[in-house]
């Protein structure tokens, strides 16, 4: 017996090209990222965000998923976490900013940029602590699930799993698009501290938008 409808996995993954193509707080997280560490720190955050996604597609497969949006303490807990660590990140990236104002052009080489696998760690942990990916996966993918096509445990996963699979090509395109836009643009002391500061307020704006929306 056919576990998942071909027409739903080709409507699953057309609508998460499109999703995956608009204007949203993933690609200005991702943007914001390349603007602070370039082409790999855009990438890291790519693959991040979708390891976040796939997270989300196992909770939403065993059920955890509903009653989280079923408990509004549980929900707002989450929230206001993804909400707290997004400003955090934003702060962080101020105060590394601040240091970076204050070097002269001579040391501030010796500055260490954000390790490559704690930037991945952040991207991951920020997707987690989404809570409209929670509120989305539940209201979207059910929509494409058909019970007499076999386990619904199954179809659940596999057409979630095409949502985050689907987002990496224009992901990926951001990060090396706006790394090597970047690098055209911008160059010297002042015009990278101008990206970064760039960076800390995109950040910090998506931390409030979460927090209020």
């Amino acid at each position: 017996m056919m576990v998942v409808e071909t027409r739903a996995i080709v409507s699953v993954i057309a609508a998460g090209f499109i999703l995956s193509c608009s204007p949203g707080p993933s690609m200005l997280y991702i943007l914001s990222r390349t603007a602070s560490q370039g082409r790999d720190g855009g990438i890291a955050s790519a693959l991040g965000l979708a390891t976040g996604g796939v997270f989300h597609v196992l909770l939403a497969t065993l059920g955890i998923s509903a009653v989280i949006v079923a408990n509004p303490l549980i929900f707002k807990i989450i929230k206001f976490s993804g909400a707290f660590y997004l400003l955090y990140l934003g702060v962080c990236a101020a105060i590394d900013l601040l240091r970076r104002s204050r070097s002269t052009t001579s040391n501030i080489e010796q500055i260490k940029d954000t390790p490559l696998i704690t930037i991945y760690l952040q991207a991951a942990l920020t997707e987690v602590t989404n809570p409209k990916t929670v509120v989305f996966f539940l209201s979207f993918i059910p929509q494409f699930i058909n019970p007499d096509a076999g386990n619904v445990s199954v179809q659940s996963f596999i057409l979630g799993s095409l949502i985050p699979i689907t987002a990496m090509p224009s992901d990926l395109i951001i990060a090396l698009g706006g790394g090597l836009m970047l690098k055209k643009v911008f160059d010297g002391k002042i015009s990278g501290l101008l990206v970064r500061a760039l960076s800390s307020v995109v950040l910090i704006a998506l931390g409030l938008r979460v927090a209020v929306v």
